[in-house]
């Protein structure tokens, strides 16, 4: 499997989560949200 294929996997295994998982996936990995694109 390529990066981009284990990319979209996880994408559309993240998007099955409940919004309440998500937040706090993000708040974990990345607390002050940040824009990680700059």
């Amino acid at each position: 499997m390529t990066d981009i294929q284990e990319a979209l996997t996880r994408e559309k295994n993240l998007k099955k989560w409940q919004r309440s998982w998500q937040i706090e996936l993000i708040e974990n990995t990345n607390p002050e949200w940040e824009d990680l694109i700059e």
